[in-house]
């Protein structure tokens, strides 16, 4: 199956203006998690009609996650987004019950420090304050160039894209809340410490 560019001539989803205005701003963890979802929402329509036993793993916490939500309708308060925070740009698939799954992880060079080996430089120059006139003015357009060549580029280019056999671990019943021994307020059972000297919730677990 040949992943097409320009993903958002598809019909299938919402255009990547509707990521962009759901996350606030355009970056390319956005554009990354925008085309993966592209991908695999093309995949999973093409095996099933009703996407409601779909369910999507990703393996990073950063701006991709916006783009997985708007796009999949996955959400994590549902259950059905799965996010770890490994670092990695890695997108999983899922159709509940069939153990498969669409794999899709960023290639090496499509990088941010690939395609752009100097913006890492100017943004942090820009967040600690210290970029000149000229360099806040070049940021956002170098932006949208490193979007607009991670969109316009064959997503089979752009990722690496298998079907793989997976389960997905089902969502985990409701806890029910214990009190902190050191602040008083109520935490999940599932998510607290539990000592000789009672339950502690894990801000408080890691106090001296």
């Amino acid at each position: 199956m040949g992943y097409q560019s320009d993903p958002e001539k598809s019909g299938l989803i919402l255009p990547f203006s509707s990521a962009v205005k759901f996350h606030g701003h355009i970056c390319p963890g956005l554009a990354i998690g925008y085309y993966a979802s592209h991908i695999g929402m093309r995949w999973l329509h093409s095996h099933i009609g009703d996407d409601s036993e779909v369910m999507v793993m990703v393996e990073n916490a950063g701006c991709a996650v916006d783009a997985v939500q708007v796009i999949t309708g996955r959400t994590i308060g549902n259950g059905n987004l799965i996010v770890y925070d490994y670092g990695k740009q890695v997108y999983t698939f899922m159709i509940k019950g069939t153990g498969k799954g669409l794999r899709i992880s960023l290639r090496p060079e499509y990088t941010l420090e690939r395609i752009d080996p100097e913006i890492a430089a100017l943004w942090e120059k820009t967040s600690a304050g210290e970029a000149k006139a000229g360099e806040t003015v070049d940021l956002p357009r170098r932006v949208e160039r490193i979007c607009r060549a991670i969109l316009e580029t064959s997503g089979d280019v752009v990722f690496d894209i298998r079907e793989v056999a997976i389960d997905f671990p089902g969502r985990e019943p409701g806890a029910g809340n214990v009190i902190c021994a050191r602040c008083g307020e109520p935490v999940s059972s599932d998510k607290a410490r539990k000592t000789i000297d009672g339950y502690y919730c894990q801000p408080c677990s890691q106090r001296n």
